[in-house]
């Protein structure tokens, strides 16, 4: 059971993580760190699918 709860704590925090990032992403006034927030959260993204979070 505290496998189970760690392992969906870290897909939680990697979801918080994904969530932080589009809001940098839509806040910045950059587009070089845009494109830097949204490849971060796309490799979060990747992550997250890899470790079979989402489901």
């Amino acid at each position: 059971m505290r496998l189970q709860n760690a392992f969906w704590n870290q897909c939680l925090i990697i979801d918080y993580r994904i969530r932080a990032t589009e809001r940098a992403m839509q806040t910045t006034e950059y587009w070089s760190r845009a494109d830097r927030y949204r490849e971060h959260a796309d490799d979060l993204r990747a992550l997250q699918y890899g470790m079979g979070c989402l489901g």
